[in-house]
């Protein structure tokens, strides 16, 4: 028997044949079908800096989420851990501490997915953060950082 394309939990129910006799006795067997995890990624960030920057994401049938960062354009992206850079990492919100502007351009994703399940990790769209540096009015030798409203 080949099982058909199933797009709900089914049970199923199997017996043993043996030389054209076939058991009286039939064990149920469950077909569970999981909804694919999908994650949501907000808007872009723009700071300037040392401020912060928060991401946040929604998912759909999904319990677990992991943050990763693109140093190089979205080629590749690494995972990130909570730590003086980032918190939240494996939350629907990623604050990006004290940003330096090495981390212009950097783009952000998250990857959901639901626990129990055998399906793999689905990336999020990415987000792009802009990183602004303040503007800087000089006179003389006095030197005045202004932030833009």
């Amino acid at each position: 028997f080949t099982t058909p394309s199933i797009a709900t939990t089914t049970t199923y129910y199997v017996a043993a044949t043996n030389n054209g006799c076939t058991s009286t006795t039939r064990t149920a067997v469950v077909a569970t079908v999981y909804a694919i995890s999908s994650g949501t990624i907000g808007s872009n960030q723009s700071v300037f800096v040392n401020d912060n920057a928060t991401f946040t994401a929604s998912a759909t049938n999904a319990d677990t989420y992991q943050w990763q960062v693109s140093t190089d354009g979205g080629v590749s992206y690494n995972t990130i851990s909570n730590g003086s850079e980032y918190s939240g990492v494996q939350t629907l919100t990623l604050t990006v501490n004290s940003v330096e502007i090495n981390k212009n351009g950097y783009l952000y994703q998250i990857l959901v997915s639901k626990s129990g399940s055998s399906c793999l990790s689905n990336p999020s769209s990415s987000a792009l953060l802009s990183v602004k540096v303040k503007t800087v009015i000089t006179n003389k030798r006095i030197t005045y950082r202004v932030k833009k409203n």
